[in-house]
């Protein structure tokens, strides 16, 4: 007999069941209390109540941003000191209390009496000056850290305080520090500085994020500098200062208000003291207690009726509870595993309900916690699209070396890994090791972008404990009509499976197709057909000079119409060709065609720049060498115009070789640029040894590093580094306009990219260069 058919007033069953309900829902509790979901969950309380209930700013606290209109009006950052020296002037004539710079003063300005000046304001301010000290790592992928404190001129007028933040795990900025170490003392931060709390080094609280950023005053830096706006509110208060402009960086996801700069989070958090919003931290167990006493109560409830009322009104006073506790100021009960509790009870109670009709169609992969074949058909069956399939290379051999537990931990990396590629579909389970998602119909230059930023994604190694598990996505994509997704799902998974086996990042299914060696013979074959008949067709991605916003050069791309596959993009046929040593007559017929089409432009009026891409390992062979020698001597104005863009596709067998003929090259006038920088392990090795001109970053790189923090620094550090040996930078996969004002701020010298132009044909390339020309003149 079923539970739900039990009668409670059967004292024997009665008191199985109430004990059995009662030790699980404890027991759930307790592992929720444990868990990463019931932080989780809790959170999302937290953040439910401060939506519910948003405060304004005390006013006590005024920002002076150093923001864009600052920016546009004072010029590039860093400014000159005296700037922040008339500042500190300003804000003494309008009697701002006390002054806090989150600006690092730790490095000596190209003008010395810049400094001097900014020392002397500080003096004779007045007031409370508060000045910066951090931790910092010492370079890019470096561990051991660094203490940056102001210039000891500066210190000796201003008291020290730490800006450090740290962001939990996923990102999100929740808590604060009352105080940290730096320069082997400790030190309060800004925040307990200008409440006037006490510093305990390394404790902190949580930042009250009620609070609306909005509401705390605001001066722009440039408008205090030149008396502008109601800067009479100053009077008494207390100032941040700090940059707020988003081409500076200083930002951090907060919950409940997205992205924030740093000089708001340091406000918000001096607010939270002011305010007296530093709650305490009770933890699970008041709730759980409590939920402990009602499961007890409700259990005793005959009538299952009432029972499910009692417990709906019950979990509703768990939540007001911790809503109240959180607005009154009592402090965070962390309600989570309470409610968790008490849902059980629900769900125990349900469970005579639960039929096997309903367990046969459950939903999702057990293994893997993700939606399986099943959820996905229902999803789609009635609509179109693309079907994509991701197989991990290997991943049976790499799971069978994991224990139970380093499995579940490698498949939930790798799943969020596949969920930010996959954007905003839902990623399911297909089968072990293969997951798969449905969209929208897709372009096979879009698709090519898709998978290139996927297998970015899988670019570093996985960390599961001690092991570093490189995985290697293969991408398999099908086409689906409504009723078809079964099928499609079939047909992309053989088509990853085939990826894999061609070593190619993707590769569409087609039906004419029926294996890897089909597809091999068939593109070996049709190959020395498709340069006679010209059904390789050549397009121009632009690359514009960011400092004049002329487009002076194009990459050239290659497209191959055939007549059986459709369009095929390079990813998919050039690693045939390289894998079998048939890349040489392609590449020559393109650089000569290349150079034909740039010398009839040449004679309309147009010079324009042209690169190449050729694998690096083509230099190892004599003939490609002769050959292409011939080619550029006979158009000696075209060598000066071409740029040979050198990848690391293909293995090098001979370098010296290959530096002896690239050099040959430029001595002809040809330019030489290391393509895809970043990507190869012998990059190092190219800067030091190959006679480059330019270096261009891969795309992985750019597209994304407004969001990557790490990507970010890997581009920062190789423009400088670039300048430093002489050579021009180009960044690949400039795809919108904040993208391109992060690179023109670290003074990369080119842009490329789908924000400029896509890749278009000569004409549509001339044209568009002159329509450059006219907008810059």
């Amino acid at each position: 007999m079923r539970i739900g058919r039990l009668r409670l007033n059967d004292k024997t069953r009665s008191r199985l069941l109430r004990n059995g309900l009662f030790a699980g829902c404890v027991l759930i509790g307790i592992l929720i209390s444990m868990s990463n979901f019931g932080s989780a969950a809790d959170e999302q309380l937290r953040r439910a109540s401060d939506g519910l209930y948003q405060r304004q700013a005390s006013g006590q606290v005024h920002l002076v941003e150093i923001d864009a209109k600052s920016l546009g009006a004072l010029g590039v950052w860093p400014w000159p000191r005296d700037y922040h020296a008339r500042l500190v002037e300003a804000l003494k004539r309008h009697g701002a209390k006390s002054v806090a710079f989150d600006v690092d003063f730790s490095s000596r300005s190209p003008v010395p009496d810049n400094d001097t000046l900014f020392a002397k304001s500080l003096e004779g301010f007045g007031g409370s000056i508060i000045l910066p000290t951090f931790r910092q790592p010492q370079g890019a992928g470096r561990s051991e850290m660094v203490d940056s404190l102001p210039l000891p001129e500066f210190r000796r007028h201003a008291f020290l305080a730490s800006v450090n933040v740290h962001p939990d795990p996923d990102g999100q900025l929740r808590t604060y520090s009352y105080g940290t170490t730096t320069g082997g003392t400790a030190r309060p931060t800004i925040a307990t500085v200008l409440a006037g709390g006490s510093a305990t080094v390394e404790q902190g609280f949580r930042i009250d994020t009620s609070i609306k950023p909005d509401s705390i005053p605001r001066h722009s830096f440039v408008d205090v500098l030149e008396n502008k706006g109601n800067l009479a509110a100053l009077r008494g208060k207390s100032v941040i200062i700090g940059a707020t402009a988003i081409e500076l960086g200083d930002r951090y996801s907060v919950p409940g208000h997205g992205i924030v700069p740093g000089p708001v989070v340091q406000a918000m958090a001096t607010e939270t003291l002011i305010q007296g919003r530093a709650l305490r931290d009770y933890g699970p167990w008041p709730m759980i207690l409590v939920a402990t006493i009602i499961s007890l109560l409700l259990l005793r409830i005959t009538s299952r009726i009432q029972a499910y009322v009692a417990g709906a009104f019950s979990i509703a006073a768990v939540v007001a509870a911790h809503f109240a506790a959180i607005q009154f100021g009592v402090g965070s009960l962390a309600p989570a595993a309470g409610l968790g509790m008490l849902l059980a009870l629900g769900l125990g109670l349900l469970i005579s309900d639960v039929s096997s009709r309903f367990r046969a169609y459950a939903r999702l992969d057990h293994d893997t916690g993700l939606p399986n074949v099943r959820a996905l058909k229902e999803a789609v069956f009635h609509k179109e699209g693309s079907l994509f399939a991701v197989r991990l290379s290997g991943f049976d051999s790499i799971t069978g070396v994991l224990t139970d537990g380093e499995r579940r931990e490698l498949l939930r990396r790798v799943i969020d890994r596949l969920e930010l590629g996959a954007g905003p579909s839902k990623v399911h389970s297909l089968q072990t090791g293969v997951f798969g998602w449905a969209a929208a119909p897709i372009s096979p230059e879009k698709l090519n972008d898709l998978a290139t930023g996927l297998c970015s994604v899988f670019r570093s190694p996985v960390q599961i404990g001690k092991r570093a598990i490189l995985v290697t996505p293969s991408i398999g994509v099908a086409t689906f009509q409504k009723g078809g997704i079964s099928k499609a799902i079939s047909q992309a998974t053989s088509a990853s499976r085939e990826a894999e086996v061609q070593e190619l990042r993707w590769l569409v299914h087609n039906e004419q197709l029926s294996s890897s060696a089909d597809l091999s013979l068939t593109l070996l074959g049709d190959i020395t057909s498709a340069i006679e008949t010209q059904a390789i067709r050549i397009l121009y991605q632009p690359k514009v000079d960011l400092r004049s916003n002329l487009m002076t050069e194009a990459e050239a791309l290659i497209r191959w119409d055939h007549p059986l596959l459709g369009l095929v993009m390079p990813d998919q046929f050039i690693p045939v060709l390289e894998k079998n040593k048939s890349m040489a007559p392609l590449t020559l017929h393109i650089v000569g065609r290349v150079l034909d089409q740039m010398r009839a432009a040449r004679s309309d009026g147009h010079s324009l720049g042209v690169a190449v891409n050729i694998s690096a390992s083509l230099f190892d062979d004599p003939d490609f060498v002769a050959n292409m020698a011939d080619l550029v001597m006979a158009d000696p104005e075209g060598a000066r115009h071409l740029t040979l863009e050198v990848t690391e596709s293909a293995t090098i067998s001979s370098t010296d070789a290959a530096v002896a003929a690239l050099g040959q090259m430029r001595s002809k006038g040809v330019k030489i640029a290391i393509d895809d920088y970043g990507t190869g392990q012998s990059t190092l090795r190219y800067l030091k040894t190959f006679p480059a001109d330019e270096i261009k970053i891969d795309k992985s790189f750019v597209t994304h590093m407004r969001e990557t923090p790490g990507d970010q620094i890997v581009v920062r550090s190789t423009i400088e580094m670039a300048h430093e040996l002489g050579y021009s930078v180009t960044a690949e996969g400039v795809e919108n306009a904040e993208c391109l004002a992060l690179l023109c701020a670290m003074g990369c010298d080119y842009g490329q990219g789908w924000h400029f132009s896509k890749a278009i044909p000569i004409d549509e390339l001339l044209s568009l260069a002159q329509a450059y020309a006219r907008k810059a003149a």
